[in-house]
């Protein structure tokens, strides 16, 4: 409920059509695991906003016995990234992906 409520004030405030979709079956995450999925979704909706001239965005949660996957994905004209800047680099200037990075790994497989 809060990643679709993330997503439609996303849509309301920017005017992009975005959607919320969920696969899978009902899983027990902790408080903490919970609100770094919740942040890393906020922090790749701002990206989105901020540099990608999207016109669609659709926002996917699967969840199954093997773990919890979050993917964002919009139609965008996207950037370069793979290899432009190293990952120290990313990480000292506190990139959005770095801060997405980092948010994954503190939620990490558990």
């Amino acid at each position: 409920d809060v990643l679709a409520s993330v997503v439609e004030r996303f849509r309301r405030d920017t005017g992009v059509p975005a959607r919320f979709v969920f696969n899978g079956r009902s899983v027990r995450l902790s408080p903490a695991i919970a609100l770094e999925i919740v942040r890393i979704v906020q922090e790749a909706l701002a990206n989105v906003r901020k540099h990608s001239r999207a016109r669609n965005v659709l926002v996917r949660l699967t969840a199954d016995e093997h773990g919890t996957t979050v993917v964002i994905e919009d139609d965008g004209v996207g950037f370069a990234f793979e290899g432009t800047l190293p990952g120290e680099e990313l990480d000292r200037r506190r990139l959005g992906p770095a801060i997405i990075k980092e948010r994954a790994r503190i939620a990490g497989p558990r």
